[in-house]
């Protein structure tokens, strides 16, 4: 099942990239990016991917979805060995001061997972997101912050591995390429105030755009941390992967 469930929603991820190319609006720092990379023969798949919709053509209320799917290719059955469903319901607020902010009245994260394998929360969440240029670097600078409740019995203290904030620091066109690159950081620290940075998870990426007018790029990604899932969230590792991205 696994096997054809991934290339499935690859395919989705890809679709849903060419539908909002030319979306200009920002997005949730969770719902802004599709990709899939492989890492050595012990570290699974990692495949992310979102969707978004807006209910009305002018409005401000919209519905996102984040997936995290972690795939042992290298074991004899590739199995999925965790995904996270991560839907949200939220308010565009629109611009004050050059900087965009949406109002997350619904978020909810879980794995599916049955008994003890069972992770969850739901939470509520202010997004700021601002966009300046420094010389010809362009940068992107996104902070969250959520409240959690309704955590799920066999997760309580998950809270201590996320915190109450995440951010993300992106540089687009740092270097003297002709084609698109990024390079882009996120942190999440844990926490009952978010100050337990070595409770949260650190994540440098890079991005580069092989042929000009590309839909894809070469991605790159370097994790360490805890919680990069949520079957293992206490769990401190770290995984470099390559891959593609959308």
């Amino acid at each position: 099942m696994s096997q054809l469930l991934i290339p499935l929603i690859f395919l989705l991820s890809f679709y849903s990239s060419l539908i909002y190319a030319n979306n200009e609006k920002p997005e949730i720092i969770s719902l802004d990016r599709t990709y899939l990379a492989l890492g050595d023969r012990s570290t699974p798949i990692k495949l992310e991917f979102n969707f978004k919709h807006r209910f009305f053509e002018e409005g401000k209320l919209a519905f996102g979805y984040h997936q995290k799917s972690f795939w042992d290719i290298n074991n004899r059955s590739s199995p999925v060995l965790d995904t996270n469903f991560n839907p949200h319901l939220y308010y565009d607020l629109g611009e004050y001061k050059d900087i965009y902010f949406n109002l997350g009245i619904f978020e909810h994260l879980s794995n599916g997972g049955l008994d003890d394998r069972s992770r969850g929360t739901n939470m509520s969440y202010l997004h700021a997101l601002k966009n300046f240029s420094f010389f010809h670097v362009k940068v992107n600078i996104a902070a969250k912050v959520f409240v959690s409740y309704k955590i799920d019995n066999d997760s309580p203290d998950i809270n201590e591995y996320m915190g109450i904030w995440s951010a993300k620091l992106r540089l687009n066109e740092l270097f003297p390429f002709e084609n698109h690159h990024a390079l882009e950081y996120r942190i999440n620290s844990g926490g009952k105030y978010g100050t337990k940075f070595n409770k949260g998870n650190n994540e440098f990426s890079f991005y580069y755009q092989p042929v000009k007018k590309s839909l894809f790029n070469i991605y790159a990604q370097l994790f360490f941390g805890r919680n990069e899932h949520l079957l293992d969230y206490k769990i401190y590792h770290r995984a470099a992967r390559i891959g593609i991205s959308f």
